[in-house]
């Protein structure tokens, strides 16, 4: 939608960009988008300018090594998807912190996000193809 505000400027900082399937030709139209600006390094520090009523971001460069301060109309801060650390009885975490579905105790399954960061498409699709595996194997008893 980038064409919908000519005049806007985009700037997404990164820490780590893990796309799949087609995300990755999403990520290609937004590399060669020259209103997106894509910073890898982590934000610092937002505050406000009171005097001009905008945003005020701080984060690092981490490719250049520099510190950038950037104005801004809007910041969206996004976390990544991180493992419930809160540990249950009998279930096996891979070296990641998410469930290992390979060595859950029988008629426990793992859907969706507690087996690894997945997008809402394919959240869905896994947790449908789990439930269906449920079924099967309550079928079968």
């Amino acid at each position: 939608y980038i064409h919908l505000y000519p005049d806007g400027k985009v700037k997404i900082f990164y820490i780590d960009l893990r796309v799949a399937g087609r995300n990755e030709d999403f990520l290609n139209r937004v590399e060669n988008t020259s209103q997106i600006e894509l910073i890898k390094g982590k934000v610092a520090k937002v505050s406000k300018d009171r005097n001009r009523g905008q945003l005020i971001v701080e984060a690092e460069d981490i490719l250049s090594g520099t510190k950038i301060t950037a104005s801004a109309d809007l910041v969206i801060l996004a976390t990544g998807i991180v493992p419930n650390e809160i540990p249950v009885e009998g279930i096996t975490l891979n070296e990641d912190g998410f469930i290992d579905p390979d060595q859950l105790p029988k008629g426990i399954y793992a859907a969706a996000c507690s087996k690894k960061p997945l997008d809402v498409s394919a959240s869905l699709k896994d947790a449908t193809g789990t439930a269906l595996k449920a079924i099967q194997s309550a079928m079968t008893k």
